[in-house]
């Protein structure tokens, strides 16, 4: 009889060990998850943080083949700053324009030979729309990492210029 209970504890003894080995290899499957989610959230942003690309001006434009059907159109002065990076490279710049009723409207996306070299400019223009519909203007850029990845960067939501009748 007491070999039995010798065995039965044995036995317990084993299921407890395989039990605690196996909720270790779950929560650290979670946890190596949810961490591995977060390093990428941390390089877009790292990414993001290091463009240099900023609105320096937007004002009214009133000239036929710019504007489009509108009579008048907000133009939006884009600075890229001197930094590059090794890790990537811009592949495009979006004109944000925010409309007096809260909304925004992208202006035709800038990409290849239309993208300013560091420390150039280039004038962006929201056609079809009046200027005086048009309070705010900004950029989202798209970058591709070396892995060839896209990654958006919406730097229309930290930094906007007033968009103003005369310049």
């Amino acid at each position: 009889m007491e070999n039995k209970r010798a065995l039965s504890d044995v036995v317990t003894t084993v299921l407890i060990i395989l039990f605690a080995i196996v909720a270790v290899a779950i929560i650290g499957g979670i946890v190596i998850n949810q961490v591995s989610k977060t390093g990428g959230k941390i390089s877009t942003s790292a990414v993001c943080s290091e463009i240099d690309i900023t609105p320096k001006a937007c004002v009214k434009i009133d000239v036929a083949t710019t504007c489009g059907t509108a009579a008048t159109c907000a133009q939006v002065k884009i600075m890229r700053g001197g930094a590059t990076s090794a890790e990537w490279t811009i592949k495009s710049i979006i004109p944000i324009f925010e409309l007096k009723d809260g909304t925004t409207e992208s202006g035709t996306e800038i990409i290849g030979i239309g993208l300013p070299g560091a420390l150039a400019t280039v004038d962006a223009t929201l056609k079809d729309k009046a200027f005086d519909l048009v309070s705010k203007a900004g950029v989202a850029v798209k970058v591709v990492d070396k892995k060839g990845q896209e990654i958006s960067c919406d730097l229309y939501k930290t930094t906007k210029v007033d968009c103003l009748a005369t310049a």
